[in-house]
C-alpha cells in the first residue's frame, strides 16, 4: 500500500504554539526548535541552524512534504529528520549532516536523488526512508542499528557496501527492486528478510554461515545460476529463490520445511533433499527440468503442485509420506 496520492498535514503537539520566522513554521520544545512547515517559493532551501536564537534540532513530520524543491541544506544542529519530512519534493540533491542520528519513515521517499551519503552518526533509518529515488550506490555506515522495511526500495542500486562488525536489524524488502548484480552478505547476519533482494539482477550472492533463515521471496526474480545455501539454514521461505536460473541446488541438512514455490521457475536438473525435511510445500519445485527425484524417509507431507511442470521419469516416495495433495 503506497500513500503518494494522499495529502498530509503536520501533526503538532496540542500544547505547542506554532511560531514563524521568515518562511519557516516551527515549535519551541524546551528551548529547541522543531521545524514543522515551510511556505517559501524557493526550490533551493537552506534551513537555518537557529530560529529566534534557538537551535534547530529537528525537522518535524511532513515539514516539507510535497514542496517543489530541488536541493535542501540541513544544518549541523539537526539530529532528527521526521517521517515524510521531505517526501515527494523532487529533490535531486541532499547533504545529511554528521549530527543526524534518526531518519524517519518515508523521509526522502519519492524524490530524484541519484547519490546519497549516510553519515556515521545515523543510528536508525525508517521504513521506505529513501524508497523510489535513483540512487546508484550505497555505503551503510557502521553506526546503523536499524534499517526499516523497504528503506531503499525501487532505486537504481548497482553496488552496496554493508558493515560486517555489527548486528544491524534490517526490515523486509530493504533492497527490493534495484539493479544489484552481486552481493556479499556480512558475516554477522543471521536472517535474510522477506523480499530483501527480490527483483534485482543478481548473478551471484554470497550467504555467510551465520545465516539460519532465508525469508519469503528473499532472492526471487533475479538471474542466479547457482547458490550455496549455508549448512546452518533451518528455514527456506516461500518463493525464496523462485524465478531465477538455478540448475542445481543442495538443501542444507537442518532444513525441515521447504516453503511454497521456494525454487519454482528455475532450470533445476537435480536437487538433493536432505533426510531432515518433513514438509515440501506447494509448488516448491514447480516448472523446472527435473527428471529424477528421491524423496527422503523423513518427509511426511508433499503439497499440491510440488513437482508440476518438470520432466520426471522417476520418483521415489517413501512409506513415511502420509499425504500427497493433488
Amino acid at each position: 500500500l503506497f500513500t503518494q496520492n494522499i495529502l498530509y498535514s503536520p501533526i503538532i503537539p496540542v500544547s505547542a504554539e506554532t511560531l514563524q520566522e521568515g518562511n519557516f513554521k516551527y515549535i519551541d520544545i524546551n528551548g529547541k526548535v522543531e521545524i514543522i512547515g515551510y511556505d517559501g517559493k524557493s526550490k533551493n532551501v537552506e534551513i537555518p541552524s537557529e530560529l529566534n536564537n534557538k537551535p534547530v534540532t529537528s525537522i518535524g513530520d511532513y515539514a516539507f512534504n510535497r514542496k517543489d524543491l530541488t536541493s535542501i541544506s540541513i544544518p549541523e544542529s539537526v539530529t532528527n529528520i521526521g517521517d515524510y519530512a521531505f517526501h515527494d519534493c523532487q529533490l535531486t540533491n541532499v547533504n545529511i549532516p554528521e549530527s543526524v542520528t534518526t531518519i524517519g519513515e518515508d523521509a526522502f521517499a519519492y524524490n530524484q536523488l541519484k547519490s546519497l551519503v549516510i553519515p556515521d552518526s545515523v543510528i536508525s533509518i525508517g521504513n521506505f526512508a529513501f524508497g523510489f529515488n535513483q540512487i546508484s550506490d550505497l555505503t551503510i555506515p557502521k553506526s546503523i542499528k536499524i534499517i526499516g522495511k523497504y528503506a531503499f526500495k525501487s532505486n537504481q542500486l548497482t553496488d552496496i557496501t554493508m558493515p560486517d562488525n555489527r548486528k544491524t536489524i534490517m526490515g523486509d524488502g530493504v533492497f527490493d527492486h534495484n539493479q544489484l548484480t552481486s552481493v556479499t552478505i556480512p558475516d554477522n547476519v543471521t536472517s535474510i528478510g522477506n523480499y530483501t533482494f527480490s527483483y534485482n539482477q543478481l548473478k551471484s550472492v554470497t550467504i555467510p554461515d551465520s545465516v539460519t533463515n532465508i525469508g519469503v521471496n528473499a532472492f526471487s526474480n533475479n538471474q542466479l545460476t547457482s547458490v550455496t545455501i549455508p549448512d546452518n539454514v533451518t528455514n527456506i521461505g516461500g518463493h525464496a529463490f523462485s524465478y531465477n536460473q538455478l540448475t542445481s541446488v543442495l538443501i542444507p541438512r537442518k532444513v525441515e520445511s521447504i516453503g511454497t514455490g521456494a525454487f519454482e521457475n528455475n532450470q533445476l536438473k537435480s536437487v538433493d533433499i536432505p533426510d531432515n525435511v518433513k514438509y515440501i510445500e506447494s509448488s516448491a519445485f514447480e516448472n523446472n527440468l527435473l527428471t529424477n527425484v528421491v524423496i527422503p524417509k523423513s518427509v511426511i507431507i508433499i503439497e499440491a503442485g510440488t513437482f508440476e511442470g518438470n520432466q520426471l521419469t522417476s520418483v521415489t516416495i517413501p512409506d513415511s509420506v502420509v499425504s500427497i495433495e493433488n
